[in-house]
Formats: structure tokens, sequence, C-alpha cells
């Protein structure tokens, strides 16, 4: 996408709010600042794009809601795979995180 149409644009206008709220309301213009409200403005685009391109395709008929939403669970499994094997010792549950420290101090990445 080339040019951001003026809704897209306003709605980007949510990643200044979203980086101050993460970083601190006092902070102006820094690097960090500016890296936390681009990443901000990408998700928040992305989610944008993957909801209209669900849409489009829901509505075309390629497959129904129930499909995608029982794919959206295959594919957060495998997400979740991932990164339990990029953080040994960490286990999402449903309340939360669960952290094995005697794990993750055999695999050393928390020094």
């Amino acid at each position: 996408m080339s040019a951001l149409t003026p809704i897209l644009n306003r709605l980007c206008n949510w990643s200044a709010h979203l980086a101050r709220w993460q970083l601190g309301w006092t902070r102006d213009g820094d690097a960090e600042l500016r890296a936390v409200q681009s990443a901000a403005e990408a998700r928040l685009l992305y989610r944008v794009e993957l909801n209209a391109l669900a849409g489009l395709l829901i509505q075309k008929g390629v497959f129904t809601r129930l499909e995608f939403v029982a794919q959206l669970d295959v594919e957060a499994e495998r997400v979740e795979e991932t990164m339990e094997g990029a953080w040994p010792g960490v286990k999402a549950v449903d309340g939360g995180l669960l952290y094995d420290l005697k794990a993750i101090e055999r695999a050393g990445w928390m020094k």
C-alpha cells in the first residue's frame, strides 16, 4: 500500500497515544518513542488489513467465519509452540504465563 486513506491516517494517530502510554507522557521525540510509535502503528494497520482480508474472503465464500476462527486456533497453537521453543521454561496457560525457573536456568537465557 503506497498511500494511506484519510481514515487509515486518522487511525494511525492512535499510535502516538499508545507509545506515550507505554513509555511515559513526558517523553518527546526520542528514538525509543519513535520506535514504539512505529511498532504501534504497524500493529494497528496489520489488524485492519487482516480484518479486511478475512472479511472479503468470507463475503466471497472462500471460507466461512467458523472455518476462519478454527484456523486461528490452529495457528495460535503453532505460534505458542514456537514461543515455548524460543523461551524454554515459559508456558502460556489460561491465567497468564508459568515460569519454570529450573528449566530457565538450564536454558541460560535469563542472566
